[in-house]
Formats: structure tokens, C-alpha cells, sequence
């Protein structure tokens, strides 16, 4: 057996539905307004539950690069570009823009008077 554990985050805002939308009415608030929601999902499997290919191609969709931030931000640093690899990574991780990253830095290592 196997546990597999994600977090989801559902943003309401991005749900087109008029059940929500008379919700939000009933309450009287606008679908913006709804803070995000965000679970713990946990699932117990046994291999043995799936045919071959099924596993195959799980495993296939899982390892398969991504939108390929990461060898965008990898190619930036090889070019010394530093302040694009930091723009890839505030975006992808939703960080502070590296110009607030920059001013702590430049606070932390000026000349003390």
C-alpha cells in the first residue's frame, strides 16, 4: 500500500458556477471577496489496483518537465542573468519581487557607520 498526500487549493474566484454565485449572493459577498480554501488530501493505493500501462503513464505524467521554468532560470544563471533567474523563481514560488530581495541585501551588507 501507498499514501499519497497533496495540498489543493481551490480559489473560488476562478470558479465559473451560479450555485456559488447565489451563495455569495445570500451571503452578500462577491466571489473575490471569498478567501481561498486549502485541504490536505490523503489516499491510500495498492499497485496492484492498476494495470501496467496505467502505472506507466502515471509515472510518466509526474516526472515530465513542467512549463520549463526550471531550465529557463537554469539557462539565465549559465548566462549570469541573475536578476531574470530571480524573476522566474519570485514567479514560480510567488516570492517578492528580487528588487525587495536586492534592498534587504544592499541593508544587510552596507558599511556599518
Amino acid at each position: 500500500m501507498t499514501r499519497f498526500t497533496r495540498e489543493i487549493e481551490v480559489e473560488f474566484d476562478k470558479i465559473d458556477s451560479k450555485d456559488l454565485d447565489r451563495w455569495c449572493d445570500h451571503l452578500g459577498k462577491k466571489v473575490e471577496e471569498l478567501p481561498s480554501l486549502r485541504l490536505e488530501v490523503t489516499v491510500d493505493v495498492g499497485i496492484e489496483e492498476f494495470e501496467d500501462e496505467e502505472v506507466i503513464g502515471q509515472y510518466e505524467e509526474i516526472t515530465r518537465p513542467g512549463d520549463g521554468w526550471i531550465e529557463r532560470t537554469y539557462r539565465y544563471l549559465a548566462e549570469g542573468d541573475c536578476a531574470a533567474a530571480m524573476e522566474e523563481m519570485a514567479r514560480e514560488f510567488g516570492l517578492a519581487p528580487p528588487s525587495h530581495a536586492r534592498a534587504v541585501a544592499d541593508l544587510l551588507t552596507r558599511p556599518r557607520a
